[in-house]
């Protein structure tokens, strides 16, 4: 960890901590309601738990929002003056950005879904039924009721394959918005806007939609691809394990390809194009 690594996690750290600490304990508060879930007929405690996850969700929004903020101070804000001083190379405040902002991201995402999976073991409603506690168990079911050879080794590989597809979302999801802060940049040094929100505004706009287009194109695509079956009687039996997780695979390519291409078009344009 080089020195500015160390310099951001100082000053990120104090808020950063209090989030993490606010999402342990809502996340605490709503096993409990599942625990009060066994024992109650009402579903007060369940709805409780469900508001107390949405809120810890709140959480990880915020913390993404104070660390693209510090991103926009680099490029926008007199901040940018001092920070492109320092002895590095421009690309470095980038690098220290992501690096920084995904560690406290995930380490909230976890704690998140530590609280669903420990909230969805400990209560025993059928509702909660295919929660995400329960998600390896009902694959490893579903994969034997289906004949498939070796189910656990599936459903475990399954249940990775489906949290690496929620990692490579959260981080392309993340480095969209350094990107669109780093375009808007570009533009306004290039043409000399002095309207700068104004540009991130129609830039992110632009981004937004580029996203619901890639969706739209996957999406049809895959619908497409699964039109006809025949190609899943290639795999005999293991055919609906291969269905269930192509689409996961798929994501993890598409998000994965396209968060390297925003992150290296970013960098060259810290390093040569950024004009302050």
């Amino acid at each position: 960890m080089n020195r500015l690594d160390r310099l951001e996690i100082k000053e990120t750290k104090k808020i950063m901590l209090l989030l993490i600490t606010l999402v342990a304990a809502y996340n605490l508060l709503a096993v409990l309601c599942s625990v009060l879930s066994n024992i109650s007929a009402s579903d007060a405690p369940f709805i409780m738990k469900v508001i107390l996850m949405m809120i810890s969700a709140l959480g990880v929004v915020c913390a993404a929002v104070i660390m693209i903020a510090r991103f926009y101070g680099i490029l926008f804000t007199d901040e940018g003056l001092m920070r492109f001083s320092y002895p590095v190379e421009k690309n470095a405040h980038l690098k220290t950005n992501v690096k920084c902002g995904l560690m406290w991201l995930f380490a909230m995402i976890t704690i998140i879904v530590a609280g669903l999976v420990i909230s969805d073991a400990v209560t025993k409603r059928e509702v909660e039924d295919w929660g995400a506690g329960n998600l390896y168990r009902n694959l490893a079911e579903h994969y034997a009721g289906n004949y498939l050879s070796a189910p656990s080794a599936k459903a475990l590989l399954t249940v990775i394959i489906c949290l690496i597809a929620l990692a490579v979302f959260v981080i392309n999801i993340y480095i969209s918005f350094i990107f669109t802060l780093t375009m808007s940049s570009r533009i306004c040094g290039k043409y000399n806007i002095l309207q700068k929100k104004g540009v991130i505004f129609i830039t992110g706009i632009v981004m937004f939609n580029i996203h619901l287009i890639t969706v739209e194109v996957m999406s049809r695509i895959g619908a497409a691809f699964y039109a006809n079956y025949d190609w899943l009687d290639l795999f005999e039996r293991d055919g609906v394990f291969v269905e269930l997780i192509d689409r996961s695979l798929a994501n993890i390519i598409v998000y994965g390809i396209t968060a390297i291409v925003m992150y290296r078009i970013s960098k060259t344009i810290l390093d040569k194009k950024l004009d302050i």
